[in-house]
């Protein structure tokens, strides 16, 4: 049983709702895997293609500028939005280095969320394990109580006797070195 076990049994005994901020944190392992690089740089080479794309549209018909014209604005506004979320994530993850006493330079928030994610699995292996811990318990304390009724005088079921299964190679080299072992001849 190691501290986090112990702790996690605490907290089952004394407020059990504690326990269920993992189920609050259940999307940290899809957001750890995650790289804030990684997706300013799609966004920037998405914001290249539209521009791209703008400008294709100045130089060609009528018809294809009716025609890509809304999709190019839609996009042009999405990405503004991506572009302001990442830039909140950015602030968010500056401030977050800062209540951590991390610096801010050297933080990953990419770091933060594994750990988080790792400490909240561990959380989870723990409550299961004590839960089979405490089966275990229960079936041994059963077991000695059965054991004990039966010293007291309680009728106990007898005791089926121990049939040891002899692996078949090894009864057959008994065989062979007792000279007992006979070759039976089978026909073809």
């Amino acid at each position: 049983m190691t501290l986090l076990h112990y702790l996690v049994e605490i907290a089952e005994q004394e407020q059990a709702h504690m326990l269920e901020f993992t189920d609050d944190l259940r999307h940290l392992a899809q957001c750890s895997r995650l790289s804030l690089e990684g997706m300013r740089s799609e966004l920037k080479q998405l914001s290249t293609g539209i521009e791209k794309l703008e400008r294709q549209l100045t130089h060609g018909d009528a018809d294809f500028r009716r025609h890509f014209g809304s999709f190019v604005q839609r996009a042009q506004g999405q990405l503004r939005e991506l572009s302001a979320s990442l830039d909140q994530i950015g602030q968010l993850s500056s401030r977050l280095a800062e209540h951590f006493c991390e610096d801010e330079n050297r933080f990953s928030v990419e770091e933060c969320l594994h750990i988080f994610n790792n400490f909240c699995e561990k959380v989870k292996l723990a409550q299961k394990e004590n839960e089979e811990r405490r089966r275990n318990e229960e079936r041994a304390e059963r077991l000695k109580s059965s054991r004990t009724a039966g010293k007291t005088g309680h009728p106990k079921k007898p005791a089926s006797p121990l049939v040891e299964e002899v692996c078949v190679v090894d009864r057959l080299l008994a065989e062979i070195r007792q000279g007992s072992f006979k070759l039976r001849k089978t026909l073809a």
